[in-house]
């Protein structure tokens, strides 16, 4: 099966405004990511980017919890583009990679789901846009897209509530901390309480 899901790090409006994103994995299902394979597609050409996404996919995942079934992240990269710089000039661009993200089960070899997965660099708009994108290292780009694109895969994967405090909690578009809120008294034990008040101070004349 194959869900097309919005890319997480196209859409403008906060995430924490949003209810949790379930990932692939089950809340209940005890599982860990213990491999990650990342292939380029045909039509991609970018010499070490599959190797880079593993790495740091494998960093990452290393932060979370080592018990229950081990699982195989399975990663295609489909589309990889640069800045466009007469688009950066006009309207602003972006750098882009995205493709599919698989939760392969290791002791079966069950493919338990697919979904889309998108990452956009942060990009700059008229002059600046075109400064940037003409001056842009593309080896610092490559690395940039390759930390998003592993970040938003363990996402799909273990699902935001797990990964976000620990992957985006820098990251305020993507993450908000939950708010702590003081718990109210009863409407009757705040009447009360202003009620008592002025004996109170009286008793301290």
């Amino acid at each position: 099966m194959f869900r097309k899901l919005v890319p997480a790090a196209l859409i403008a409006l906060p995430l924490a405004a949003c209810a949790a994103t379930p990932g692939i994995l089950s809340p209940g299902e005890p599982a860990h990511i213990s491999k990650v394979q990342v292939s380029l597609a045909p039509n991609v050409s970018a010499p070490g980017f599959a190797e880079s996404v593993q790495a740091k996919t494998l960093q990452y995942a290393a932060r979370f919890q080592r018990a229950g079934a081990p699982k195989e992240l399975r990663i295609v990269v489909e589309r990889h583009t640069y800045k466009n710089p007469a688009l950066a000039l006009l309207v602003g661009d972006a750098n882009h990679v995205g493709g599919r993200v698989a939760v392969i089960d290791v002791a079966s070899g069950r493919v338990q789901d697919e979904v889309e997965a998108a990452w956009s660099d942060n990009h700059s708009g008229g002059v600046v846009g075109l400064i940037v994108s003409a001056a842009q290292e593309k080896q610092r780009v490559d690395d940039r897209l390759a930390d998003g694109l592993a970040k938003i895969a363990l996402r799909l994967a273990l699902g935001s509530a797990i990964v976000d405090p620990v992957l985006f909690r820098d990251d305020p578009i993507i993450y908000m901390p939950p708010v702590k809120r003081v718990p109210q008294r009863p409407a009757e034990e705040s009447i009360s309480a202003a009620k008592q008040a002025p004996a109170r101070v009286a008793a301290n004349r």
